[in-house]
């Protein structure tokens, strides 16, 4: 798989990449950057699977702003962009931060579940093992799990918790 990352080249102009980050944000121009991204992405992705690349489970993963997963137009976005790019849904997968899902638990479940329904893969970003955060394998239809980095720091640290971490990682995976 490939992750879409955009990268800042700091030496070309006289904005560092934090305040990028913050001024597209604030000008009102996170949504539109944010389709921008989308739409280069799965352009970029059908043109490798059509020219150079024979393994058809390759799939191109984007992180999803919290702007745009509360969006009522996410959906009509991403199937106009798959449908103008070639892209098949099963190519694309997003990546959802779980405190997005927990933020607005309503809203976020049903655009996970309207996503899955058009073929769109679904990672959990930042995943941690809380029970809130454990409420999201039990109900929804995700495909990968990105644990946190600082949760799996933590529960190493003693026997116990990487006990528990073993067991939280078994947990995951017998539920997908």
């Amino acid at each position: 798989s490939f992750e879409a990352f955009v990268c800042w080249q700091p030496d070309r102009a006289a904005l560092y990449a934090p305040d990028v980050q913050a001024l597209i944000k604030q000008s009102q121009l996170d949504v539109p950057f944010h389709h921008w991204v989308l739409y280069e992405a799965c352009q970029q992705m059908q043109f490798w699977k059509a020219n150079c690349l024979t393994d058809m489970s390759l799939f191109v993963s984007l992180n999803v702003s919290a702007k745009q997963l509360f969006s009522s137009s996410l959906i009509e976005i991403i199937t106009r962009t798959l449908d103008e790019t070639g892209l098949a849904p099963a190519h694309l997968q997003l990546e959802i931060p779980v405190r997005w899902i927990m933020q607005n638990w309503q809203i976020a479940s049903s655009t996970i579940v309207r996503l899955k329904r058009i073929g769109v893969s679904i990672c959990i970003d930042d995943f941690d093992f809380s029970q809130t955060a454990s409420k999201c394998l039990d109900a929804l239809p995700i495909d990968t799990l990105k644990i946190d980095i600082a949760c799996v720091h933590r529960q190493i640290s003693d026997r116990r918790s990487k006990d528990a971490l073993y067991r939280n990682i078994a947990f995951a995976f017998e539920k997908h």
